[in-house]
């Protein structure tokens, strides 16, 4: 098994018991039923969520960030010249978003990464 370098395996008593339906009726709606010996609590379901929204936040901010600080600087300029064309802060802004995607992709590949191994380690664990 490939998998059993990066994530090792529980004891064959921990792991999860697999009931397969065996009646022609109950094949068709075949559901795998899998009864697990050690359940996630509240507190670990909860911490996996606070992750999950943090992980988010990281990954938009600083593509947020950028857009706000263009579409600031682009105001400004406007009220200081007076130039009141409305889609004159399109342009500007998407060029700045494309390039702060460009030079923040790996890092918010490595984010992802990074949150995908600890749920999976996670999922080997139960």
């Amino acid at each position: 098994m490939w998998m059993t370098a990066y994530f090792p395996l529980p004891p064959a008593e921990n792991l999860p018991i697999l009931k397969l339906a065996l009646t022609m009726d109950e094949a068709i709606f075949a559901e795998f039923k899998v009864e697990s010996a050690m359940p996630m609590n509240g507190s670990e379901v909860l911490g996996i969520g606070r992750d999950a929204i943090w992980l988010t936040i990281q990954l938009c901010a600083p593509i947020l960030i950028v857009g706000l600080v263009v579409g600031v600087a682009i105001g400004l300029f406007q009220a200081l010249t007076q130039i009141q064309e409305q889609t004159l802060i399109y342009a500007p802004k998407i060029i700045a978003i494309f390039a702060a995607l460009l030079l923040f992709l790996p890092m918010m590949g490595a984010l992802l990464a990074g949150f995908m191994h600890e749920i999976a380690t996670k999922i080997a664990g139960i």
